[in-house]
């Protein structure tokens, strides 16, 4: 189920990633060839089971770079053995589908790009789903560390999030690109904006 979950999410995210990137078509020019995504499951360690299924954002973004190590000579009984990619990755914009009340996600997924192009990565707390994506993505950098993770937002925002005048439909997704969280939710038209580095709610754009 989780695998499903992933697949779906992910072909979402690509389309959201070619809004992105500012890209308006598919057809490749004369020259170039077209470039086949391939899903890739790449195992890492579990996220302890917290019995909810959840994922912290946290714990997600700790795992991006993580791949099982099939290296004999550092892994010679091929047992749990895990290692870190040593390739620089930048974050561009990341999402969380089907969220709980605390912020932490069913899965959490990334635009990133390394030395080898551009990717959409997604995290379900077994594996990731790793897409090449082959545009470059035009939102900013973001850093991890300088921004407000969704926990801490929902503890700060939770009378605006969890207005009790509004009937709740549920939380369905929360994104992040070019400094602004954008939480939408289920069966509803409601979406909240919030500057990612200081957690305050922001106005809709006319």
């Amino acid at each position: 189920m989780r695998c499903t979950y992933c697949v779906v999410f992910i072909c979402i995210l690509l389309c959201a990633a070619c809004l992105t990137t500012g890209c308006v078509s598919d057809t490749p020019a004369p020259d170039e060839k077209p470039v086949k995504p391939a899903l890739t499951p790449v195992p890492v360690p579990e996220v302890p089971d917290t019995g909810t299924g959840y994922i912290r954002f946290e714990d997600a973004v700790d795992a991006i770079g993580l791949a099982f190590d099939w290296d004999p000579t550092t892994n010679p009984d091929l047992v749990q053995g895990f290692t870190r990619s040593g390739e620089a990755i930048t974050i561009h914009f990341l999402s969380g589908m089907n969220l709980d009340n605390a912020g932490d996600a069913r899965i959490w997924a990334f635009g990133t790009s390394t030395a080898n192009g551009t990717q959409v990565r997604a995290y379900d707390g077994r594996q990731w789903t790793i897409v090449p994506f082959g545009e470059p993505f035009v939102s900013v950098e973001i850093d991890p560390d300088h921004i407000i993770p969704p926990r801490r937002l929902f503890e700060m925002n939770r009378d605006l999030i969890f207005d009790k005048s509004i009937p709740s439909t549920g939380l369905r997704e929360i994104e992040l690109t070019d400094g602004r969280y954008t939480l939408a939710f289920h069966n509803s038209t409601r979406t909240l904006l919030f500057d990612a580095v200081t957690g305050d709610p922001l106005v809709p754009e006319a």
